[in-house]
């Protein structure tokens, strides 16, 4: 594994950044918000004449099973936060593993071609999504 300095300048950034991510201990959800829309079913409320209730909720796994979270509108900005920074995340982290799968498959070539293998793999720059 190359060390640190040798890593190409956009791989250091997505790395600093997930690291940041995670020292500002900032909350993180996996899953993805949904917005439902509703009939009551009282006679009278305006959902009856289309003007649907809309609540939110977090559709994720809980204790192994798919499930839909109801997400109050007092909670929903907390939420929306934790939920994009999880989406982050997982990017970044997708993105160094798709990295790291191509390295591994050039040094693999490299190796099956009979180069040396001690000699450091050319890297290629990339930059981090935001």
């Amino acid at each position: 594994m190359p060390s640190r300095s040798q890593r190409p300048p956009g791989d250091r950034k997505a790395r600093a950044l997930a690291v940041q991510l995670l020292a500002r201990n900032q909350p993180l959800l996996r899953g993805a918000l949904v917005e439902m829309a509703r009939t009551c079913g009282k006679e009278g409320c305006r959902c009856q004449q289309g003007h649907k209730h809309v609540s939110l909720y977090l559709a994720t796994r809980h204790e192994g099973k798919r499930s839909l979270i109801y997400i109050p509108k007092a909670l929903a900005p907390r939420v929306r936060e934790a939920v994009q920074a999880t989406q982050q995340l997982e990017a970044w982290i997708d993105d160094l593993a798709a990295e790291e799968l191509q390295l591994l498959l050039q040094d693999k070539q490299q190796g099956a071609r009979g180069k040396a293998r001690d000699a450091p793999p050319q890297r290629a720059t990339r930059t981090p999504r935001h």
